[in-house]
């Protein structure tokens, strides 16, 4: 009789044991289909981050074109040129206009659209200006050099930096409506202007996001190359 009733304690310890053991395996496996599931999403967001937001795109200038591109990008270059503006003596300059020659693009590399160029200052201020004696790469698409007169309070013996972005994006409006001509400086010699290399810079374009808005979601799933469903707002004013 003992025996019998450990046959059935040890039969029902081991039909428990089973029981548990699927059910561990179970759990496991959905877990695992799941880990497996997020880490596919994972990889597709980051596959198809890399691909917007990874350059330009191929062809570099898909957004001008009316054929599909053979992969999306929405980067575009931005170009930034840092000015130091000093006094030289002992003498404050107070809303006084000085000028200083900026070389955009001496080569033509087609890289400065007039309506794009901002200065900002050390505080990242936008500062007022106005362009005088512009030249233009062939075309006339594109500036070449122009002297850049700005309005300036600074103390005696002083400097301060400041930054003029541009860049060959299409479609911005320039700045200059906005805050007036600043005139020509006249008898202003008291100051220096050092101007530094340009730095290359990468921003999202404009241009490219209000041409991926005309691309059909077919188009869009051709150049991602992934299976993954997906679903694209884009909002550019």
């Amino acid at each position: 009789m003992t025996s019998l009733i450990d046959v059935v304690i040890a039969t029902g310890i081991f039909f428990v044991s089973i029981a548990l053991t699927m059910s561990f395996v179970l759990s496991y496996y959905s877990n695992f289909q799941s880990v497996l599931e997020d880490s596919d999403l994972r990889t597709s967001a980051a596959n198809v981050n890399n691909i917007f937001f990874g350059g330009k795109g191929v062809p570099e200038d898909w957004e001008t074109r009316d054929t599909t591109p053979s992969r999306i990008g929405l980067v575009n270059d931005l170009f930034r040129m840092p000015v130091i503006l000093a006094t030289t003596n002992a003498t404050d300059l107070n809303n006084v206009t000085l000028n200083f020659t900026a070389n955009f693009d001496q080569g033509c590399l087609n890289r400065t659209r007039e309506n794009t160029i901002r200065i900002y200052n050390g505080t990242n201020s936008e500062f007022p200006f106005t362009l005088f004696n512009r030249s233009f790469c062939p075309g006339n698409a594109f500036l070449r050099s122009a002297d850049i007169s700005i309005n300036m309070t600074m103390p005696a013996l002083s400097a301060r930096p400041m930054f003029i972005y541009f860049s060959p994006e299409s479609g911005i409006n320039g700045s200059n409506s906005t805050y007036g001509v600043i005139p020509f400086p006249r008898n202003v010699s008291n100051y220096t202007a050092t101007i530094y290399p340009i730095e290359t810079l990468k921003t999202i374009s404009p241009s490219k996001l209000r041409a991926l808005r005309n691309l059909t979601y077919s188009q869009i799933a051709l150049t991602l190359g992934s299976n993954t469903r997906f679903q694209l707002e884009v909002d550019v004013p």
